[in-house]
């Protein structure tokens, strides 16, 4: 029987934070070796994948040694630890995908036994260290198939880990401040681009009111859609809508003076203030009215695009260092983040805004509509049939693809102008005849 004392529970939890923290590290401070199961489906990079394995048998290894051997921390404990961690890992993917379903697809499936392998492949190199490799280097333990043993499996270990330029590693870690960028959001900003691609009930429902919102403030329909799925993804769930209906009911002075963000597009009062002209109070519970609230977004987005524009047209540029283009300023605008240091959210806005709003003006809500588009090509080779395939599947959904003596015939279909416009410049790059549905 197997009991856990209170001193037990206090070192699965320090062990839980201690791995979460080296998972986390890992994906920061190495991003081009870091590999997570949904990018691996998404960019199917088995040499990135393979390296991005090995960082992380390593660093289980050396904590676990660490955690055994130099803190007496029971093994057990430590495997606890770890299927914690790493259960919290991959848990936000299994909410997203819904993969708890008893009926699920194929798809998914495949999706659900990865990260179950990947929670079991972290226990199981916890315990090959504590009951193989540690004996092993201490010599309690000898397997004749190894010529030096343990040393071996760590070198080869290592090898596939590495080679990480030294100069590379020793400069992340001689600044306090990491520089973060998309990359070290992949893993986040792949799903995000699954989740802004469903259809959201509540932005039907105001579609007309998107519309016009858009068309009166010369925004895109695509931009403001967007930020406002943004929105509802991060800050919609139904316990943050009825926080806000209590605070701006009951507690308006301590909504306005936290200057709290608010309703379906989450506006701060102190920026629905700067745009209206107004005294929070004769607006405050206006909010929390949809038609209201995605009015003084599209005026947000407005002010924002002006305000950039006014930047540029001053000659001003040095006040816009650290920002890409005009998609990652209203990001960080939007979001309330410094330009050279963007958090996590600001660098996912602006990214969600750069592949789903493909123009900042007005162009008529058509700006969503369903693309049906086919290509053909009269003498194609299978390679570079594979290789246009493969790019293609990386910006829209292909309904066929045939490839048969020569002649290839894809049929593909997109929902926003960014992605059309990606496969009108695949296809006049390798000349390729496009027809529309």
């Amino acid at each position: 029987m197997f009991w856990l004392s209170e001193k037990d529970i206090i070192s699965i939890i320090i062990t839980t934070l201690l791995f979460s923290f080296l998972a986390t590290a890992h994906r920061v401070l190495l991003p081009n070796k870091y590999s997570a199961f949904l990018q691996f489906k998404s960019e199917e990079d088995p040499k990135k994948t393979a390296e991005s394995t090995a960082v992380r048998i390593i660093y289980i290894i050396i904590m676990t040694a660490l955690l055994y051997v130099g803190f007496s921390v029971r093994a057990e404990v430590i495997y606890i630890g770890i299927f914690i961690a790493a259960f919290l890992n991959v848990w936000p993917a299994v909410i997203q995908y819904r993969l708890l379903r008893f009926i699920k697809t194929k798809s998914e499936w495949i999706l659900l036994t990865g990260y179950v392998v990947f929670i079991t492949a972290s226990i199981f190199t916890a315990y090959l260290t504590v009951k193989l490799l540690l004996p092993m280097l201490n010599g309690e333990m000898q397997i004749m198939l190894l010529d030096n043993q343990a040393i071996s499996i760590l070198t080869t270990i290592f090898a596939i880990a590495l080679p990480i330029p030294i100069e590379s590693f020793l400069a992340k870690f001689s600044c306090v401040v990491v520089v973060q960028n998309i990359d070290t959001f992949k893993e986040e900003a792949y799903i995000l681009r699954n989740q802004l691609q469903i259809e959201n009930p509540i932005l039907n429902k105001y579609k007309y009111i998107i519309d016009d919102a858009a068309r009166e403030n010369d925004i895109s329909v695509a931009l403001l859609s967007t930020i406002l799925k943004l929105e509802l993804i991060y800050r919609g769930k139904i316990y943050y809508r009825t926080l806000e209906y209590i605070m701006c009911t009951f507690l308006k002075s301590i909504t306005i003076k936290r200057d709290l963000s608010v309703g379906i597009a989450q506006i701060k009062i102190s920026t629905a203030q700067k745009i209206l002209r107004e005294n929070p109070d004769s607006f405050l519970q206006k909010l929390l009215n949809g038609k209201f609230n995605i009015g003084v977004c599209a005026k947000v987005l407005r002010y924002n695009i002006e305000s950039y524009e006014r930047i540029l047209e001053s000659g001003e540029e040095w006040r816009l260092e650290g920002i890409t283009d005009i998609y990652d300023y209203i990001a960080c605008e939007y979001v309330g983040s410094l330009y050279d240091k963007k958090e996590r959210t600001a660098l996912l806005y602006s990214a969600a805004l750069r592949s789903f709003a493909s123009s900042t003006c007005y162009n008529g809500s058509e700006a969503t509509e369903l693309y049906h588009i086919t290509l053909k090509a009269e003498r194609i080779e299978r390679g570079a049939y594979d290789k246009l395939k493969k790019a293609l599947e990386s910006y829209c959904k292909l309904k066929e693809a045939m490839l048969e003596d020569g002649k290839m015939l894809i049929r593909l279909k997109c929902f926003h102008d960014y992605e059309l416009q990606q496969i009108r410049d695949i296809a006049e790059e390798n000349e390729i005849d496009v027809y529309f549905e």
